[in-house]
This record gives C-alpha cells, structure tokens and sequence, in this order.
C-alpha cells in the first residue's frame, strides 16, 4: 500500500521518531505541529520545480481529486458537494 508517496512498509521499519527533527524536546503541537520530514521533502521538491518554472497547475489534479474524495468520505457526502478553492 501507498500513502502519499510513503510505501507503508518502509515506514514500519522506520521509527516515526525520524520523522521529526526538533532542536529538544517539542511541546506545541495543539498549536502548530511540526512537520513530518516526508511532508517537507515533497513541499521542497514541488518549490523547486515550481522555482525553475517546470511547474504546472495540472500538476496538482489528481492530487486535489484524491483530497476531494478523501474529504467527502470522511463527513459523509458526495464528492461532487465538496468545492475547492483558494479562498
């Protein structure tokens, strides 16, 4: 199984611990949570491109589609109900 870009078995071998790289220990996540080190990967990868100017918005569809769906499962209604924006 994949979850975004994760193969799940790689993950059970890796402590969830090497996700994060706090500088001590880290108290704050009901406020702001830091980030797992796979999310920043992939947010560094798309600025890169995006920066070189190899980016497009179509890109980002099928992503936006699975979020769509994933939404809509989750509370319950069509996935046609479930608009997005940048708004």
């Amino acid at each position: 199984m994949e979850v975004v870009g994760l193969d799940t078995r790689t993950m059970a071998t890796r402590s969830v611990s090497d996700e994060f790289t706090a500088d001590g220990v880290y108290l704050n996540t009901a406020t702001m949570g830091m980030p797992p080190r796979r999310a920043v990967d992939a947010l560094h990868a798309v600025l890169d491109r995006w920066q070189r100017g190899l980016s497009d918005a179509t890109e980002f569809d099928a992503a936006v589609t699975r979020s769509r769906a994933g939404y809509a499962a989750l509370v319950g209604v069509d996935q046609a109900v479930v608009a997005v924006g940048h708004e």
